[in-house]
């Protein structure tokens, strides 16, 4: 095959990765190359600008909102809401390390930080959204048990649990995806100004499956339990509504049942909100992954994987604000409250220290 110029200024030392890329299922590597390149210089200046504004605009949401909740003196005691500051601590990492490591290989348009940083990177870029899937699974297997037992619940409502339900999705991300991705890595060579981590079949196919598709199954499946549950309670809710007479204790259990049945209501909704709009935003990436571990020449443009790609990403934005429930919401009022009481406060101090200096001015010329 015939290399051009320009490959090789991709492509340092392009004559030992070409004999690599041979191997590759592309019927034509020069013209899979070539729209590469020229796809690249196309979009590359809108990809720079959108992730930058994506990632200052996360960070900044997130952090916000891990605030907020740990600074609560009720939220901070709720696992839910733990939860969504765990998910919070995760998009922070995403927009602090991976996305602006993403910008700087698109401005750069070569690989300098060597390939450990390289594989680390790549990881993590797998690792963190697994870490957000099994928090929003967490979630959702929490809210299920709500909807079985409320005494149960509030039993088991303690900080051991709370705990648990923080660090035990960290451990099973790091434990799956890290093994897989080291043992299951395809020896490539390594070559000066290139970032790329090759996986063997099984491994390839595996990653998508267990990170994605598996843990949305599972999703789906608490979920669905939980809202048969409550639909499940309302019906009894309407059977104790309708009776006529009704003694104390029979009107105590249609309150505690009214009380359960809208924090079932509010909890599912939120998982289910964000949950949905989570993996409907990374779906597009994942089945072009499992597509193509199965299909050699279904290879998509380059804009499209990009497009789905930073789609995903940008779950780190969207996904907080499905959280925003009325406790959240007010706190974040008050802490936007206390910031801005903050700040008139500092406003009118600097205004009595201008006025003092000023008094004191006046007074020493008049002394004169």
């Amino acid at each position: 095959m015939e290399y051009t110029e320009y490959n090789r200024s991709i492509y340092p030392d392009y004559d030992q990765y070409g004999l690599f890329l041979l191997d590759l299922p592309y019927g034509n590597l020069t013209a899979l190359l070539d729209s590469v390149k020229e796809e690249h210089d196309v979009h590359s200046s809108n990809i720079v600008i959108f992730a930058i504004v994506l990632s200052i605009l996360s960070l900044l949401i997130n952090a916000i909102l891990i605030i907020v909740i740990l600074t609560s003196d009720t939220l901070r005691y709720q696992s839910s809401y733990l939860c969504i500051a765990n998910i919070s601590i995760v998009n922070s990492v995403l927009s602090i390390f991976v996305t602006p490591l993403a910008v700087h290989l698109e401005l750069k348009t070569i690989w300098d930080l060597g390939h450990t940083t390289c594989a680390v990177w790549i990881i993590m870029d797998v690792l963190l959204p697994f870490v957000t899937m099994l928090i929003l699974l967490t979630m959702s297997l929490d809210s299920l048990i709500y909807t079985i037992s409320v005494e149960f619940y509030r039993k088991t409502e303690t900080i051991t649990k709370m705990a648990v339900l923080i660090i035990l999705p960290w451990v099973i991300a790091i434990t799956t995806v890290v093994p897989l991705w080291i043992m299951g890595r395809k020896p490539l060579p390594e070559i000066d100004g290139v970032c790329i981590y090759g996986l063997e079949e099984e491994a390839a196919l595996a990653s998508p499956l267990i990170t994605y598709f598996v843990p949305t199954g599972m999703i789906v499946i608490t979920i669905t339990i939980s809202i048969a549950n409550i639909l499940r309670q309302n019906d009894i809710d309407e059977e104790l509504t309708a009776s006529t007479y009704m003694s104390n204790s029979s009107s105590l259990e249609r309150n505690k049942r009214a009380h359960f049945s809208y924090n079932g209501k509010c909890s599912i909704g939120t998982v289910c909100l964000a949950s949905s709009l989570f993996v409907a935003m990374w779906f597009p990436h994942q089945f072009v992954c499992i597509l193509l571990t199965y299909c050699d020449n279904c290879f998509p443009p380059y804009s499209v994987i990009m497009g789905f790609t930073w789609l995903g990403a940008s779950t780190s934005l969207f996904v907080p604000f499905t959280f925003l429930d009325q406790r959240l919401r007010c706190r974040l009022r008050t802490f936007y409250w206390f910031l801005v009481g903050r700040l008139c406060t500092r406003e009118d101090d600097d205004e009595d220290e201008d006025t003092e200096t000023h008094l004191i001015h006046t007074q020493a010329r008049s002394s004169i």
